[in-house]
């Protein structure tokens, strides 16, 4: 399966009506989202999503295996007759699962064997084939926006809540990047923008740096008074678990407005 046919396909679970090139929302309220979280840090998936149902499971990981449910205090929790969850996520994910508020897709990765950590991130993030060149200005979340489409009235339809806008988001679409820890420190001010638009008044990018500015104002209204300095520094740019937990009701609030797919990152 093609990650921008099982895209679409959970964006089908809403009403929607189709012409002969886009993907249109039946209405602005009924619009689904969808927000990637990406784990720059990764994790473990075997010991967060126990297959304690597998014999081979145990008898690979002798000494880092999680205990078949019911069998020790650490042991997983089960979710069905093959499946399992970390005990650690007892009071986090699992109440969402028994809320049919989550789902768990096992085996999902790519055919990369490189080992390399950075290898396989830019290889989800572009979401092309294995074979030939890949094109690293097409991720696969721009082509998405692209097929999904908008209008006038939706600029903020795709943004990513990161410092600099991501592989995953880059491409023909434009996509706007506004990092939430320093909404409220802006780097240029008010002068200098419009300066800087007057620069671009006329020519082909006059409408791309003024939705820019209109993006960053319009994310600074709707999150500064929320803003508590909180935010802790994070390893390559990318958000802790700790500061995630923090910043996601902003996202929230942002993509229940106004974005339709988002990107964030956590370290």
């Amino acid at each position: 399966m093609q990650r921008r046919d099982l895209l679409l396909w959970a964006l089908a679970s809403t009403p929607l009506t189709f012409n002969a090139t886009r993907l249109w929302a039946a209405a602005q309220d009924a619009s689904p989202r969808f927000l990637l979280v990406f784990l720059r840090g990764g994790y473990d998936a075997a010991n967060l999503l126990v297959p304690h149902g597998s014999s081979f499971y145990y008898e690979s990981r002798p000494n880092i295996a999680i205990a078949k449910p019911g069998t020790s205090a650490n042991a997983a929790f089960a979710i069905d007759n093959q499946w399992g969850l970390a005990p650690a996520l007892a009071d986090t994910i699992y109440p969402l699962f028994q809320r049919n508020q989550v789902a768990f897709v096992p085996f999902a990765g790519t055919d990369d064997t490189s080992r390399s950590h950075f290898e396989t991130q830019d290889r989800i993030e572009l979401g092309q084939g294995a074979q030939g060149a890949r094109d690293y200005g097409s991720g696969f979340m721009n082509r998405l926006a692209a097929a999904i489409g908008g209008d006038d009235t939706a600029r903020l339809s795709a943004l990513s809540f990161t410092d600099q806008l991501p592989l995953v988001f880059r491409g023909s679409e434009a996509v706007a990047n506004q990092s939430l820890r320093d909404v409220g420190k802006s780097g240029v001010t008010d002068r200098q923008a419009k300066l800087i638009a007057g620069m671009y008044a006329g020519t082909q990018l006059a409408g791309t740096v003024s939705d820019g500015f209109e993006v960053r104002n319009e994310v600074s209204r709707e999150m500064s008074r929320e803003m508590a300095g909180e935010m802790e520094a994070a390893n390559r740019n990318a958000i802790n678990a700790k500061g995630f937990a923090m910043e996601a009701r902003r996202v929230a609030r942002l993509m229940k407005e106004r974005v339709h797919l988002g990107f964030i990152d956590v370290g």
